[in-house]
């Protein structure tokens, strides 16, 4: 009788050891698959002036601090067929080519800004610190930018005629394709432009070496570039979305809030970065970041006066009336 009592007594402490394990199991499994689904793995395309965005992005962590993965980053300029007809979850780009495209029935919504101004930036050769002070300093000046159809020659071609001067007449235009910091360098060098219409990238070691000065950024607070993306993936995947937009805000206060020589000397301790910057130093990558922290937003609100600019900017190229709420979803987008 003793010897049966014990047997069932054994039987079941190991009935119960065996479901403590199953419960265990499960709990083990259950936080297992939590996890996964807090980890959102996406394709991201982005521009050449923009790139620096998901550089700083990359090495600071601020996506995946909200479980965002990212697997890709594409450089390109295409617009916007690389997300209507790619593989990339999100683009951050400029907000112009989408205009068109989204009015013309593109199933895409921006639903955050990222930059609110045109990067494009006038650059004085130092030796013409004291005639140029602004676009309307450009008389009889030779005048450097990027080849016709980029946007540096949209911004330059627009600023000489708002300064009510003309090209070839009362200013030279010099437009050269394939351009790098070197070839501007040494026009800058030689005297063979007075100014220039350039992007970050190219300004920098300009204002580095202290061969140019920063004079003027010529847009006007605007829409300038923003995250785009499907509304079939909005439709499917909000809490991506919505962690997408908080990876970016974070991003954003980055340049915000830290001293750009801080993080210049971050990308540049990061082997990756180093080789992409390598025309670059310390001081001519801290003088890109403060561009681009002039340019780039300090939120991520999307607001009808600023659509209202960058419509009003791009009425050319619209040629129709577009609404803000047919080309923004701004409930993915809130302050910081």
């Amino acid at each position: 009788m003793k010897k049966k009592v014990v047997e069932i007594r054994r039987l079941r402490m190991s009935i119960l050891l065996l479901i403590g394990l199953l419960i265990l199991s499960i709990g083990g499994i259950g936080k297992h698959q939590i996890s996964k689904e807090k980890e959102f793995h996406v394709e991201v395309a982005t521009g050449r002036s923009l790139s620096i965005f998901m550089d700083v992005a990359k090495v600071y962590g601020t996506y995946n601090k909200n479980g965002i993965i990212i697997d890709k980053v594409l450089i390109t300029d295409a617009y916007p067929g690389v997300l209507i007809h790619g593989d990339v979850d999100f683009h951050i780009a400029q907000t112009i080519p989408y205009l068109r495209a989204i009015s013309n029935g593109a199933p895409i919504k921006l639903v955050g800004e990222v930059s609110d101004r045109n990067p494009i930036m006038l650059i004085v050769r130092k030796g013409e610190k004291d005639e140029i002070k602004s676009i309307y300093d450009l008389k009889k000046k030779r005048v450097l930018s990027l080849s016709p159809g980029t946007s540096p020659y949209k911004i330059a071609v627009q600023s000489i005629k708002k300064a009510g001067l003309r090209i070839d007449k009362e200013v030279t235009l010099i437009t050269i394709g394939k351009a790098s910091p070197g070839v501007v360098l040494s026009m800058f060098e030689k005297g063979e432009a007075d100014a220039a219409f350039l992007p970050p990238h190219l300004s920098a070691p300009l204002i580095a070496k202290d061969i140019g000065i920063l004079v003027d950024i010529p847009s006007k607070p605007m829409l300038n570039a923003g995250v785009f993306v499907k509304t079939k993936y909005i439709e499917r995947k909000k809490a991506v979305v919505k962690a997408f937009i908080y990876g970016t805000n974070k991003t954003l206060e980055i340049f915000e809030k830290r001293n750009a020589k801080e993080i210049a000397q971050r990308l540049l301790e990061n082997s990756e970065m180093r080789q992409r910057y390598k025309g670059y130093d310390e001081v001519a990558l801290a003088a890109y970041i403060e561009i681009m922290k002039q340019v780039l937003a300090n939120d991520v609100v999307l607001n009808e006066e600023d659509f209202k600019a960058t419509v009003n900017f791009a009425k050319a190229l619209l040629g129709k009336k577009v609404n803000f709420d047919d080309i923004c979803d701004s409930s993915f987008a809130g302050k910081k």
